[in-house]
């Protein structure tokens, strides 16, 4: 009894020195809780915590104000002043919440910035933070140390540009734009670096430099964006490297067609022009060859035997020379590979129920002329006309047909180079016609239809031109017709042989294999209700 009095007597002492927690400690003891002397100490404690909750308000102490009101309420109830003063409180501390993780986005998107190099918007960020946080100026001096990187970097690249040192330049380029980002100063610095390097890759590559170019053109991918010129230079190394590989293949028609495409892209360069000559006397030159006496020969052995008599003073009394003829042999079709070509890279034949059958090329050069004749064309033609009469050359998406032993005509009229247009008739001679026909710009393979009376071995009527991809379907905008077809399909060169494409499943000899299928010679393909065979066409 006496220590609960002396508890009591401490509590009021408490109260009336302002030891709030004190008081409220000693009057909330489980011991004397219940005293009536302790409720009234925590009745008068309730009004000096609301006051003090309210001054920790205002000075922005918040949780202190929260502890302060929630002992008031432990004290005296729940008055409808302590609620108003926590609705406060709890008000103000969802405003500081919300500031503070804006703060810390502010912060965190001031990093990224920092990071990705652009410093403008870093320094944007650090200005609407809070300079007390404790994290602004760590982040205030590494942007401080990227701004002076990048500056240095920009006049090192500055300086490489006036020499001419372009991949110096570079280098220093995107150190410049690793430290300040693209922003308008690395937006000028990249544009005259662009302009500057495009003159130097130009230049060599007029001059014949393909490496030099090959390596600054790589170069220059790295710190600008996609652009014409660019495109350009893609295009042109590519055709390069191209017209290289056939070159080395003795595939000289196709190192021709690529340097002739790469003197559209840079007209009048001079090893381009001088190359394309180079490969046209070849190209002359061999079928000079084939078209003679050496060609003639075949594959036929010739030769010869010297007989000689007694030799008298250096000189022989008589020599004999024996040729030995073969026996007539048939007349095989030269091949321009050592081995047959494996199905979609040479002749075939595809044989469709109840459409007819196509003879299909995919080169992109193709000689016209007689059936029967020594220079073995591509399209032999019982006709009288010359034995390699004509060519007809694809360029892109583009054809063009030249003579070349025989007279071409046109719509009536005698040419040297056409471009071909779709549905021009072709005269070839007196009587051969060919109508050249290109049905849709989806792909660049064209048609030429054999009229009336003319033929090719295996009672082919038209020749598919292939380029990537053959279509066949219902409309008229399809190379190849086939009302029976409720949607169109494709042929389609692949890297292992011809592939058929449709929506629907190929069936291959009866078994499906889903929308794409590898066409092997001699299957059986069925797509919808049309059905249709492929066979390599026997070399000659």
């Amino acid at each position: 009894m006496f220590g609960r009095q002396l508890k009591l007597k401490q509590a009021r002492h408490a109260l009336q020195d302002g030891r709030l927690e004190e008081a409220f400690t000693i009057v909330t003891h489980a011991d004397v809780r219940d005293h009536r002397v302790a409720q009234e100490i925590l009745d008068d404690l309730v009004t000096p915590l609301l006051e003090r909750a309210t001054a920790h308000l205002e000075a922005g102490r918040l949780e202190e104000a929260l502890v302060d009101i929630e002992r008031a309420v432990d004290a005296g109830g729940n008055r409808p002043e302590a609620a108003t003063q926590r609705r406060a409180v709890l008000e103000a501390l969802r405003k500081r919440r919300k500031e503070e993780d804006r703060m810390g986005s502010l912060l965190d998107s001031a990093r990224r910035h920092l990071n990705n190099g652009s410093l403008h918007a870093t320094k944007q960020r650090l200005n609407e933070a809070p300079q007390d946080d404790s994290r602004v100026p760590e982040l205030r001096k590494q942007t401080e140390e990227r701004e002076r990187k990048g500056a240095e970097a920009n006049n090192r690249a500055r300086a490489h540009l006036e020499g001419e040192e372009i991949f110096e330049a570079i280098d220093a380029a995107q150190e410049t734009l690793r430290s300040w980002g693209r922003d308008e100063r690395t937006h000028a610095l990249l544009a005259d670096l662009k302009r500057r390097s495009i003159r130097v890759l130009l230049a060599a590559f007029e001059s014949g430099d393909l490496r030099l170019a090959s390596a600054l053109q790589g170069r220059m991918r790295e710190v600008m964006d996609d652009c014409v010129e660019l495109r350009r230079f893609d295009d042109a190394l590519s055709l390069s490297v191209e017209a290289q590989k056939a070159f080395s293949q003795n595939d000289y028609e196709s190192a021709r067609l690529r340097l002739g495409r790469l003197d559209k892209l840079f007209p009048g360069v001079t090893w381009i022009v001088d190359a394309l000559g180079d490969l046209t006397g070849v190209s002359d030159g061999l079928r000079s060859l084939r078209s003679g006496p050496v060609g003639d020969l075949g594959s036929s052995s010739f030769s010869f035997s010297l007989n000689d008599e007694t030799l008298h003073n250096g000189e022989a009394l008589s020599t004999q020379v024996t040729p030995e003829i073969p026996k007539p042999e048939p007349r095989a079709i030269q091949s321009q590979h050592k081995n047959p070509p494996a199905t979609g890279e040479g002749r075939t034949l595809l044989w469709i129920d109840g459409l007819g059958t196509y003879l299909v090329l995919p080169k992109n050069l193709i000689c016209l002329g007689r059936l029967g004749s020594t220079s073995h064309p591509d399209v032999s033609l019982t006709a009288d006309i010359a034995g390699y009469h004509a060519e007809v050359q694809r360029l892109g998406e583009d054809y063009f047909v030249s003579p070349v032993e025989g007279d071409i005509r046109i719509g009536g009229n005698k040419v040297q180079k056409k471009l071909l247009a779709h549905n021009d008739t072709i005269e070839l001679g007196d009587r051969c016609k060919l109508r050249f026909r290109q049905p849709t710009g989806l792909s660049a393979t064209a048609l030429l239809d054999l009229r009336q009376g003319m033929r090719v071995e295996g009672d082919v009527q038209t020749i598919v031109l292939l380029d990537d991809n053959l279509i066949i379907g219902p409309g008229n905008n399809c190379h190849i017709q086939a009302p029976m077809l409720e949607k169109r399909f494709v042929i389609q060169k692949g890297t292992e042989g011809l592939l058929c494409r449709a929506e629907k499943d190929v069936l291959v000899d009866g078994r499906a294999s889903g929308p794409q299928a590898l066409i092997e010679p001699g299957a059986h393909i069925q797509v919808e209700d049309l059905t249709f065979t492929v066979t390599s066409e026997s070399a000659r």
